[in-house]
């Protein structure tokens, strides 16, 4: 039910509700686990999710492909208390009394949420009047794969709109309690919005979190003010603080990329201050000392780039390949090739972007062209929720004889 400005009711839908136990962050794991005594074991069709294993005890376990961990498994234990879901409607387009409200899913299977979140969504939407693509809030049972971290139906996505709208639309579900919305960080910034500063997960979505404190409840009032101190180790805080030295100097064409990518020690610290959940990793992930924003440099088609001379003989050429970009997805792989006496000798993708608001995958691979070592340094970071994962640091020995890329052995 929705009370419009001039205190007339909407009964906008009817959803069903049922009661799971709460689950907490989710874990992976290589093999199904068998912890716990199994109700049911089923193929399912949900995105990126093939089978889903429920257990006594409340956890939920499911399989399928994570973008960058292929095929695993990841289990959501449950806690002891329950919580409410809602299956949200396929689709709505209520039109009555100057009240619009409508939506539909970009797909997704993750069609279930908290009833206080749907409350807040239809709010928004009806103060709007605008048309919403949603991926989605959880699945049934509060499980989200491949997120481990979009579980309970406690936020929602949503694709975004022409710049004004998608203004609009956050004032107003800010409004409603969602108080913690977080845009891309190639996005323009909004008003009540966090912008991302660290990976590039919410380049494809907006997602929008709800505050259950802004709920009005009628026999009790209360209010918590919790007082938190982060202490920081000492050898983190001294690499936050120290100079870099002499990056700058090095950088004579930002095609190099950053010299960062090149330093072991910095890729050893970007794992230990990252790979910590989203909302607490703000102060502490050094992913915001990489100086050079690889997307806004490829992420507009071309053929062929500028090229970097090796030497008198040997040029580095690179290739930008948009693969796809719509509303939800976006890909691109870019490929550094190697030039002796204006022939391609060898290649090597060195930068690659891609995004999919529908299933919550987003992952990068940056690089550093060392022209003076003569050395192509590349490493994956994959982005969710939860952590920003630094994977398969790569090192590649320029021959500057025959314009080869040599792979060096760890």
């Amino acid at each position: 039910m929705y009370h419009d400005e001039k205190g007339n009711e909407h009964e906008v839908c009817v959803a069903e509700w049922h009661t799971i136990k709460e689950k907490e962050i989710g874990v992976f794991y290589s093999a199904k686990p068998t912890h716990s005594e199994i109700i049911s074991d089923e193929n399912v069709s949900e995105g990126k999710t093939s089978q889903r294993v429920r257990y006594k005890n409340g956890d939920i376990a499911e399989y399928g492909t994570h973008p960058t961990k292929g095929k695993t498994w990841i289990l959501y234990k449950a806690k002891n208390n329950e919580v409410e879901l809602l299956k949200m409607p396929d689709s709505l387009d209520y039109k009555k009394d100057k009240v619009f409200i409508n939506y539909i899913f970009s797909g997704t299977k993750r069609r279930y949420t908290s009833p206080d979140v749907f409350a807040g969504f239809i709010g928004a939407l009806a103060r709007t009047g605008l048309k919403i693509q949603t991926t989605g809030s959880c699945f049934k049972y509060g499980s989200s794969f491949p997120s481990v971290e979009h579980i309970n139906g406690e936020s929602v996505d949503t694709l975004y709109l022409k710049d004004s709208d998608e203004q609009k639309f956050i004032t107003a579900m800010n409004n409603f309690g969602f108080n913690k919305q977080i845009t891309g960080k190639d996005k323009k910034k909004f008003d009540n919005a966090i912008q991302e500063k660290k990976g590039s997960l919410h380049n494809s979505h907006l997602h929008s979190r709800f505050n259950k404190s802004v709920i009005k409840r009628i026999l009790l009032s209360f209010l918590i003010i919790i007082f938190s101190c982060q202490n920081k180790s000492k050898s983190q805080t001294d690499y936050q603080n120290q100079e870099l030295p002499n990056i700058n100097k090095e950088i004579t064409d930002s095609l190099l990329g950053s010299p960062l990518i090149g330093d072991k020690l910095f890729i050893e610290k970007l794992k230990e201050t990252c790979s910590i959940d989203y909302f607490n990793r703000e102060d502490s992930c050094l992913y915001d000392k990489i100086e050079i924003n690889y997307y806004k440099l490829f992420r507009k088609e071309k053929k062929l780039m500028d090229s970097i001379t090796l030497n008198s003989n040997i040029n580095l050429k690179f290739k930008n390949n948009l693969i796809v970009k719509n509303n939800h997805e976006e890909h691109i792989k870019t490929i550094l090739y190697s030039y002796l006496n204006n022939d391609i000798i060898d290649s090597l993708l060195c930068y690659e972007y891609y995004n999919n608001a529908n299933t919550l995958s987003a992952y990068e691979k940056y690089y550093y062209i060392n022209l003076k070592k003569q050395k192509i340094s590349t490493v994956y970071l994959v982005y969710d929720e939860s952590s920003i994962i630094v994977d398969n640091y790569e090192e590649y020995k320029i021959d500057n004889t025959t314009g080869k890329f040599k792979k060096i052995e760890k």
